[in-house]
């Protein structure tokens, strides 16, 4: 974007969803879905029926809901923030979203490593800690060079973050309601996105994004807290390692 202007970028992504459907066409195994039939609607609702009843998948779901809708806001108030806050133009928008990008490359590439070394479970509350200790130094950051290279970090941080939480709903759907499931962990994720910039962006306008961003990384650790206090198996769901009987969220 910094070098030939945003029509550019714009039509380089355009090509690159050419690409992927050359890849995607390419692939001549063909397609046989498997499971229940059924409507549309009896179709998600098993899928949902699924998720709920499979408690890795319902552990990490609820977890990556809550995180995704009170931290990761921050990715879509770049602009407004870098703009509003730190008088910076369009440049200096590009590089901050730019680092945040190739900080969520490296974070997915190092949190490879890291998942043959640990349990999920240390990982998930490794990046939580991290993502919302980052999230308060983002709010409170002096300028923008500092704010540069603390959203490098943040963004490898929540990428690791969702990259392991993902990877457990994906590891514990059952077959035949795989996709359904992933469907709607990803439909999950989008509303959460939408209902946090609403609710983050809200406070940016009652006050200011700094107290936003502040307010969201309390709240994102201290329900992640909360969550882990009430589902005391929570850790065993994640590491796949127990009877699903035994790892029952509680419900009030």
């Amino acid at each position: 974007m910094l070098a030939v202007g945003p029509a550019w970028t714009i039509a380089f992504n355009a090509f690159s969803f050419v690409v992927m459907a050359g890849a995607v066409v390419a692939v001549r195994r063909s397609f046989r879905p498997h499971g229940d039939a059924g409507s549309v609607r009896e179709r998600l609702t098993a899928g949902a029926r699924a998720m709920r009843t499979t408690p890795g998948c319902w552990h990490a779901l609820v977890m990556l809901a809550l995180l995704n809708c009170m931290m990761v806001p921050f990715m879509g108030l770049v602009p407004i923030y870098v703009q509003g806050s730190y008088d910076g133009g369009t440049g200096m928008v590009g590089l901050v979203a730019s680092a945040q990008g190739v900080g969520a490359i490296i974070g997915g590439i190092a949190i490879s490593f890291l998942a043959q070394r640990y349990d999920r479970s240390t990982l998930v509350v490794g990046t939580v800690a991290t993502a919302s200790t980052l999230l308060i130094a983002y709010a409170a950051a002096p300028s923008l060079p500092v704010l540069v290279a603390v959203i490098f970090v943040l963004g490898g941080a929540w990428s690791s973050l969702f990259i392991t939480l993902s990877a457990v709903v994906q590891r514990d759907a059952p077959p035949a309601s795989r996709g359904r499931v992933m469907s709607l962990m990803q439909a999950t994720f989008g509303i959460t996105y939408g209902v946090g910039l609403l609710f983050i962006g809200a406070i940016g306008d009652l006050i200011n994004l700094h107290v936003a961003f502040a307010t969201g990384a309390v709240i994102g650790v201290s329900g992640f807290w909360l969550l882990t206090l009430r589902a005391r198996n929570w850790r065993a769901a994640i590491d796949g390692v127990a009877a699903p009987a035994e790892l029952q969220l509680a419900t009030s």
